[in-house]
């Protein structure tokens, strides 16, 4: 509880938009498709503008504390909807490791440069 109020007030509210999206997506993974969890993760993330490393920060700082939310595809879909909110180019990316019995792995980049959760391994991005 220390930790959060040192936080300045800006860095509050974007871990607490990071804890809202992560633990909506942790549920919503169960029951919902990708589609419809990016469309509800855009509209909650809001008009947010910061930094790049301010919204890697937050998702990852928020995902170590909401059970279910570690998933790599739930980092990636709050991340990707931070990233767009801010105004910031990112494109959500799932791959496949064929040659690892078929192992699955979410990440966004932009200019072809990984923002969150860098693969590790050869992954084929699905189209």
């Amino acid at each position: 509880m220390k930790k959060l109020l040192r936080l300045s007030v800006p860095d509050r509210a974007l871990l607490s938009r990071a804890a809202v999206l992560l633990t909506v997506l942790a549920v919503g993974l169960r029951f919902c498709t990708l589609a419809t969890l990016r469309r509800v993760a855009r509209r909650l993330a809001g008009g947010w503008k910061g930094s790049p490393s301010r919204i890697e920060w937050a998702v990852a700082a928020a995902s170590r504390r909401i059970p279910g939310a570690r998933t790599c595809l739930a980092r990636a879909v709050a991340a990707e909807a931070l990233y767009r909110a801010a105004g910031l180019p990112a494109e959500l990316r799932i791959g496949v490791n064929l040659a690892a019995s078929f192992k699955a792995h979410a990440w966004v980049e932009a200019g072809g440069r990984v923002l969150v959760n860098a693969p590790v391994g050869e992954y084929a991005p699905l189209t």
